[in-house]
Parts: structure tokens; C-alpha cells; sequence
């Protein structure tokens, strides 16, 4: 049997007469109280009465009751009697003593006594004293009295000390040069034609603008050594006026005009891509909702309709004619343009001090694994690895990882909000299952704990068998 035990310095009971009376100064001594750590589930009390600093008179007998009290409850033990010479011969020739009374003369030899008692949960802190009652002897005042707290103890199992499972979080990362980082930048342009043509006049309105504009998006791109472009998309629009035949020819000449302009300025090839839309609905459905027009909710029942498009576009012309005036000098504008993507890959980075670096200056051209790289070139327990495995949970909101190395450190320090905020981007590993028994265990929630600890276990995950056992001690 494994017990959780602290023994307890001597105390010394004083069980006082008054003025008229000698002291009579029992010992208790080697006081004690453990719960077992096992399916026996049991308190054992124990505790030695010494001999009295001074005699007990012949008449007179001291009676101890031990008293184990806990939450509100109390449980008294097999009381023993301290007996003065006539006082015990008395008991000896009557034998008046209840069951389970332990007499002993008073110039006897050291009483030791045990107890054990069925565990409940409210004896996880608990109380061992004694209630004393002195008979026959020539005081003031006789009869019960109840003696200080002698022995407090506290049951209540520890918390789990985080065990972080490393080698198995590691061995969730991806390696850093098989990542393949591919990023995108999106932009709108209102390249302008004149009515009815696909002809791209670089000089024509505000063209020189919009197509300078176009020309630094790609250039920011081209131009930084670290970039590579894979693809270019230009996706042209036309709005819904007209008939909807010519508003595809208009919308996919246009595109490709533009498509020639950019393919002969950077020569993409194969990498330059196009896309076109007829007549843009969902954006003037966007306008339209976000306007403030009388008759807004009539538009969208027509927009939202099942109608052909240039039925819907002739209805609104013909019932809210005030309001189709405002679309065309207003919104349909807007719905001619020219989105661009830029897709391009970001070589890998493996000097940590070229990281160190970028995730000040340009973060997005990181990985995760990239930034815990970093955080692993620091000494273990540093400020500076703890800040960077951090950083690296907060720029990479969608790499499980990176959140549940986040969280660990977070349980770490106790900030259970921060550690539940990242554990549900953490995904459903046997890792993020042991992160959140843990979470609830701190959060007091340990029926709720047991069964994520179990599934953890089952699976091997560093320290979750530890933490399953911390659990169903609190649980019992």
C-alpha cells in the first residue's frame, strides 16, 4: 500500500484543571494521517499517547476521543481512557467499558493506535483532533472539552505539471524544404475602351494610370530575388447593359487585349492566364444592397430572379426606371473592370538569421516550420524561443502546429483562454486530444478531461498517461 503521508511534529495536549487542580499533561506524539494511492481507497489515522507529564490522581481518568473532522462532517475514533490506580482497578472489577474502549493506568507505557476509514471524497481535507472529558477529579469545572486542531492535512491531488510531448509535435511538422510556399496578390484595375471596342489604347482616359499600376503589381513581384512567378490571371468583366451577347464580347475581347499588353511587356507565355464574365451580377447585387436606393428590395427581387439577363435587365429599366439612371451613372461603372492575380512561389529559408530577419520585415514570406525553426535555434526555455514559437501561433492561424505548440505554451503559463483560443485551430490529433484534457483538467472540468487523456494515451502521446492518472485521482 502506497501512501501520501506527512508526519507531524509532537504536540503537546494540555488537558487543564483549574486552580485547584493539578495539570495533567498527556502526550500525543507521532501523529499521522494518509490516504491510500490505490483501489483500497481508505485514511489511515495514527497517532501515540505518551505518558502524562504528571500523575492522574487514583480517582480520576482522562478520556481522548479522537476525531477525524472534514467538510462539514465528522468521524469520532475508539476513544482510549488514561486511568488514575483506583479509577482503572474500578473498570477492571466492574467491567462497565463500552466495546471498543481501551483503558490503559495512567504511569503505563506509550499507547499507540491506528484507524482506517472508509475514503469519501469531502475527507480530502481533513482534521485530526481530540475531544477530552476528565472524571473524578476535585475541579471547577468538569466534563467535555473540546481540544485545538492537532493535525490538519490536505489531500486534494496536485495539478498535472505539463509534460510538453516535443519529439511528437516535431514529428508532425512538415521539413522545411519540402514546403512549397505559393502565395497570391490581388488587384482590380478600370482599364477604359471606348463604346463597343476591345481595342486597348494605352493613352485613352485614365489608361496610363491604370496600367502603370498594373505594371508595379507585377514588377513588385518580378523584381524581389526571393519571388518566382508561376502564373498571372487576368479576369475581365462587363457590366449589364446591353444586350448580353455583345456584353461577352466585350468582356472576353477586352481581357485578352490586355493580355497581349502585359504578355508583351514581360513575356509570361504559358504563364499568363485568362477568365472573363459576361455581365457582372453578383457585384451589382453587392452595390445594390450596400445603397441606399428607395426601391432597393424590389432590384434585388428582380436581380435574384430566375429571369435571363437581359429580362432582368430591361425589367429594372422599365419599373424603377429613377433607379436604373443611378445604376448606370453609378454602379455599372464600377462593374466593368479587370481583376489581376499574381500567383508566385517564395524560395525556403533555413539561416535562422535570415528568418530571424523576415519575420520583422516581411513574415508572410515564412513558413510556420520556418519560424519554428527559428524558435529552436534559441536555448530551450529562453524568452526568445518562447516569443518566437508565439509568433509563430499567431502569423500561421491555419497550421495546426504551429497552434498547438501555442497552446502547450500557453497551458504552460497557465493563460487558459489563449490556450483554448489557438486549441480550436488545433485540429483532432492525439496531441491536440491531450492538449485539451490538459486544458480542461486546469479549468477544473476533469470528468470532461478523462476521456481526451484516455484517447491520448491509448495513442502514446508523451505525457498523457501521467495526466489520465493526475485526473481520476481528482475524479475519486
Amino acid at each position: 500500500m502506497k501512501k501520501q503521508a506527512i508526519k507531524a511534529t509532537a504536540f503537546l495536549l494540555l488537558l487543564s484543571a483549574t486552580a485547584t487542580a493539578a495539570d495533567i499533561r498527556p502526550v500525543i506524539s507521532a501523529m499521522d494521517m494518509a490516504r491510500s494511492d490505490n483501489e483500497e481507497q481508505a485514511l489511515y489515522v495514527s497517532y501515540t499517547v505518551d505518558l502524562p507529564a504528571m500523575s492522574v490522581p487514583t480517582n480520576t481518568e482522562v478520556i481522548l476521543t479522537p476525531v477525524v473532522r472534514f467538510g462539514g462532517d465528522s468521524i469520532e475514533l475508539q476513544p482510549v481512557i488514561l486511568a488514575g490506580r483506583s479509577a482503572y482497578l474500578a473498570h477492571q472489577r466492574n467491567h462497565n467499558l463500552p466495546v471498543g474502549t481501551d483503558i490503559v493506568r495512567a504511569k503505563g507505557e506509550a499507547l499507540t493506535r491506528t484507524a482506517k476509514l472508509a475514503w469519501r471524497p469531502e475527507m480530502k481535507q481533513s482534521v485530526l483532533t481530540f475531544r477530552a472529558e476528565t472524571i473524578g477529579c476535585r475541579c471547577k469545572e468538569e466534563g467535555a472539552g473540546s481540544l485545538p486542531d492537532m493535525l490538519a492535512m490536505d489531500f486534494t491531488p496536485k495539478m498535472f505539471d505539463l509534460i510538453i510531448p516535443s519529439a511528437q509535435l516535431t514529428a508532425m511538422e512538415q521539413k522545411v524544404d519540402e514546403i512549397v510556399k505559393t502565395r497570391s496578390l490581388s488587384k482590380k484595375a478600370y482599364v477604359n475602351f471606348k463604346v463597343n471596342s476591345t481595342t486597348l489604347l494605352p493613352d485613352y482616359k485614365t489608361n496610363p494610370r491604370e496600367l502603370k499600376a498594373i505594371m508595379a503589381t507585377i514588377d513588385s513581384v518580378r523584381s524581389d530575388k526571393d519571388l518566382s512567378v508561376e502564373t498571372v490571371l487576368i479576369h475581365g468583366y462587363a457590366s449589364p447593359e446591353g444586350s448580353y451577347e455583345n456584353n461577352r464580347r466585350l468582356a472576353e475581347g477586352r481581357t485578352n487585349s490586355l493580355k497581349n499588353y502585359v504578355d508583351k511587356n514581360y513575356g509570361f507565355g504559358t504563364k499568363l492566364h485568362t477568365a472573363s464574365t459576361a455581365e457582372d451580377w453578383t457585384g451589382l447585387k453587392e452595390w445594390v444592397t450596400a445603397s441606399n436606393l428607395p426601391n432597393r428590395q424590389g432590384l434585388l427581387e428582380i436581380i435574384d430572379s430566375n429571369l435571363q439577363p437581359d429580362a432582368k435587365d430591361a425589367q429594372m429599366k422599365a419599373k424603377y426606371p429613377t433607379e436604373y439612371a443611378t445604376l448606370l451613372a453609378q454602379a455599372y461603372p464600377t462593374l466593368r473592370r479587370t481583376d489581376y492575380r499574381i500567383d508566385y512561389v517564395v524560395k525556403t529559408f533555413t539561416d535562422p538569421k535570415t528568418i530571424a530577419v523576415l519575420i520583422e520585415t516581411a513574415p508572410d514570406k515564412l513558413s510556420a516550420e520556418e519560424v519554428i525553426l527559428l524558435a529552436r535555434s534559441y536555448d530551450e526555455g529562453s524568452t526568445e524561443r518562447i516569443s518566437t514559437m508565439d509568433k509563430a501561433a499567431d502569423l500561421f492561424p491555419d497550421n495546426q502546429v504551429a497552434q498547438l505548440y501555442g497552446a502547450f505554451l500557453a497551458l504552460e503559463n497557465k493563460d487558459l483562454a489563449r490556450a483554448e483560443k489557438l486549441l480550436n485551430r488545433g485540429g483532432t490529433s492525439p496531441v491536440a486530444d491531450y492538449a485539451r484534457g490538459v486544458l480542461l483538467h486546469y479549468k477544473g472540468e476533469n470528468a470532461e478531461a478523462l476521456p481526451y487523456l484516455k484517447k491520448a494515451s491509448a495513442a502514446g502521446i508523451e505525457g498523457a498517461k501521467e495526466a489520465q492518472d493526475v485526473v481520476e485521482s481528482h475524479l475519486r
